[in-house]
């Protein structure tokens, strides 16, 4: 489950995860500038990692620009950042599919076919 807590500044780190590939430095400044105006107006998203990190998975713009308020001397290091924190999942694996003989006979053995389904069953 996913739930809002503050995570402070100095404790997240940019993911490679991070859905965004292109552009992720353009207009840093006028956002920064926009969140020092407003305040942040979305929460970032993060997954717990290692040594009581925290990786910014969704917001590296607004993490980027968090920290260049940082540089400027206008938030702190350990400023509590508003952030949704997503449980990491684990890894997919494909289920293994069933030889479709080896069902039909562990089938056959619990359900207990007749003769003539049997019979269909390996022709």
């Amino acid at each position: 489950m996913s739930d809002i807590q503050h995570i402070p500044l100095n404790k997240l780190v940019e993911s490679e995860d991070n859905v965004r590939r292109t552009e992720r430095k353009r207009d840093i400044d006028a956002l920064a500038a926009s969140i020092a105006a407003h305040g942040l107006l979305q929460n970032l998203t993060v997954t717990e990692r290692d040594a009581g990190k925290y990786a910014v998975v969704a917001g590296a713009r607004r993490h980027a620009a968090l920290k260049l308020l940082v540089r400027q001397g206008e938030r702190a290091k350990d400023w509590p950042v508003p952030a949704m924190s997503l449980t990491p999942l684990r890894p997919w694996k494909r289920p293994r599919r069933e030889c479709p003989a080896r069902r039909h006979e562990r089938h056959g053995r619990s359900r207990g076919l007749c003769g003539a389904r049997r019979w269909r069953r390996f022709r």
